[in-house]
């Protein structure tokens, strides 16, 4: 991370649990992940945007 190449995945990207993942929530993961600190969502967005999938029915 200090040498400005990012947070290793915590995932397999090709795999099959993953691929599984709404697509939102896959989304929400890549954005906590930017290489750019500043552009990471903060809790209290990271918080909204899981009780908005839950609103929606989307199940993880």
């Amino acid at each position: 991370v200090m040498a400005g190449k990012g947070v290793p995945l915590p995932y397999d990207p090709k795999s099959s649990k993953w691929m599984a993942l709404p697509e939102e929530f896959q989304k929400l993961v890549h954005a906590c992940l930017h290489l750019n600190p500043t552009k990471r969502p903060n809790s209290g967005i990271v918080l909204q945007r899981l009780k908005t999938l839950k609103m929606e029915g989307i199940e993880l």
